[in-house]
């Protein structure tokens, strides 16, 4: 007998997002808020997720040029991102948090593929950032996720 992959029929709900009632919170509050991400990097071509190409607000830096914020070999910080950020609606994946596709991220690449290196620079930069660097024009809420 061979094992055949099996796929989803559209996208999923986590458990999880009942849970936390999740959808008792307008996704409208993801308007006016910078959420960083400080992990493993974020797949801007994941088809799941906001990205600058899509329009949205998808900002980040790193410690290391040899591993650029937009990337992610190991999949971890994307991962993360798609709890916060995965767009509902698409037929694709998961639901995130901020289901609307309009999560305003900030993401800081403090590990390498292996989930081996971070700078401390890196995570002080990220709990610190400015909201003049990061294109806001009056104080926001910020969110950190490490």
């Amino acid at each position: 007998m061979i094992d055949t992959p099996m796929y989803a029929l559209g996208e999923i709900v986590p458990p999880g997002l009942n849970a936390i009632n999740a959808f008792d919170v307008p996704v409208t509050y993801a308007n006016d808020i910078k959420i960083c991400i400080i992990d493993s990097g974020y797949d801007v071509n994941h088809i799941d997720l906001p990205s600058a190409e899509k329009g949205n607000n998808v900002t980040g830096s790193t410690g290391k040029p040899e591993s650029p914020w937009d990337q992610d070999g190991n999949g971890h910080g994307t991962h993360v991102a798609g709890i916060i950020a995965a767009i509902g609606g698409n037929d694709e994946g998961v639901v995130g948090v901020v289901r609307s596709g309009n999560a305003n991220l900030h993401i800081v690449r403090v590990y390498d593929d292996d989930l081996l290196w971070a700078w401390k620079s890196n995570v002080i930069n990220a709990v610190s950032v400015d909201r003049y660097d990061v294109g806001w024009v009056q104080p926001k809420i910020y969110y950190i996720i490490i």
